[in-house]
């Protein structure tokens, strides 16, 4: 019933506005391959680069993390036949307390990851739709489609190469920008 009125109020609204499908302007279609580009772009190698490399380091924390907890496991598997039932119940809990730190830790990192790449990324596809834009012009299309809705088409349609090199001037890099460990606590305590 809704699609119904739906459909009745768009066509009196086309058909009140006047236009036709004489009055739209020919198709000039250009197609154009996001992932490619996304994927290629050196903004994106770079973005690529900087996330591996926080990625190592923060490898190397969390191996030092392990080491802590398991030289803990062992100390407190040695202390439970030395140590009072209380005594070694508190140091249990105190260990656990620590596991439960660095788990937080490593989520706190794994998010912070996660955001700064896709905020770089985010940059990068915006950068992509002026590069797109700007070619569009430049090859005189009026519609650009992803490659990826596109099920057949010529290979003079696609404007991939263009783009890609026209993002590549624009914008050779991009700034990865990681939030802070609070900022990433506060955004996790509120989820």
């Amino acid at each position: 019933m809704k699609l119904a009125s739906l459909l009745v109020a768009s066509v009196a609204l086309t058909a009140t506005s006047g236009l036709s499908a004489a009055d739209l302007p020919a198709p000039k279609i250009a197609v154009v391959d996001v992932q490619q580009i996304l994927d290629k772009s050196t903004a994106t190698e770079g973005v690529k680069k900087e996330i591996e490399k926080r990625r190592a380091e923060i490898q190397k924390e969390m191996t030092g993390y392990e080491n802590e907890l398991r030289k803990k496991d062992e100390e407190l598997a040695k202390q439970q036949k030395t140590l009072s039932e209380k005594d070694f119940a508190q140091k249990r809990k105190d260990f656990e307390t620590r596991v439960g730190e660095v788990q937080m830790k490593l989520e706190v990192l794994k998010v912070q990851l996660e955001q700064a790449f896709d905020a770089a990324r985010q940059d990068v596809y915006q950068a992509f739709l002026k590069s797109s834009d700007k070619v569009k012009a430049e090859v005189g299309a009026n519609m650009v489609l992803y490659k990826e809705q596109v099920i057949l088409a010529d290979n003079g349609f696609d404007i991939t190469s263009q783009v890609l090199s026209t993002l590549n001037k624009d914008l050779p890099s991009v700034k990865v920008k990681f939030m802070t460990t609070a900022e990433i606590e506060k955004q996790l305590k509120q989820q």
